[in-house]
């Protein structure tokens, strides 16, 4: 998944995880979120690429809630410790266009961060999953774990 780089568009695209009184939320909060008339949880349709609606919504909750975790500061640091709180960790929200452009990044197989002027406005990170077992949504699961 991409995180857009540029301020302007994360503000479109992304949400505060911190409430209006600047509490952060826990985890049974945040999965609360998540309900089916939350927009949060609904994703356009953005074709026919190999992904469907249900690994669409695993992926992107995946996401965000990986990014509470480090938002709230619950997140570890490599082999440092926990890393610090954000201070203005953003939740994302789905866009077809950086679907498209992680396809086209993850269909290269390179298993490295694809080159910025390919992906626009747009940042990269990635984890390699040799479980070819897996579904979509399973596969999104997994990365959590991991």
């Amino acid at each position: 998944l991409f995180q857009p780089s540029q301020p302007r568009e994360r503000r479109k695209t992304e949400k505060n995880y911190k409430n209006n009184n600047n509490s952060t939320h826990n985890d049974d909060d945040y999965r609360n979120e998540y309900t089916s008339t939350n927009h949060y949880c609904s994703v356009p349709p953005c074709g026919n690429n190999g992904m469907n609606p249900s690994a669409r919504k695993a992926f992107l909750l995946t996401h965000n809630r990986l990014r509470s975790r480090l938002a709230n500061g619950n997140a570890m640091n490599g082999d440092i410790g926990m890393a610090p709180q954000a201070a203005n960790m953003l939740k994302m929200k789905y866009d077809c266009n950086a679907e498209a452009s992680a396809m086209a990044a993850a269909l290269t197989c390179s298993g490295q961060l694809s080159p910025p002027e390919t992906r626009p406005g747009y940042k990269e990170n990635f984890i390699k999953i040799h479980k070819t077992y897996l579904n979509l949504p399973q596969t999104a699961t997994h990365v959590r774990k991991s």
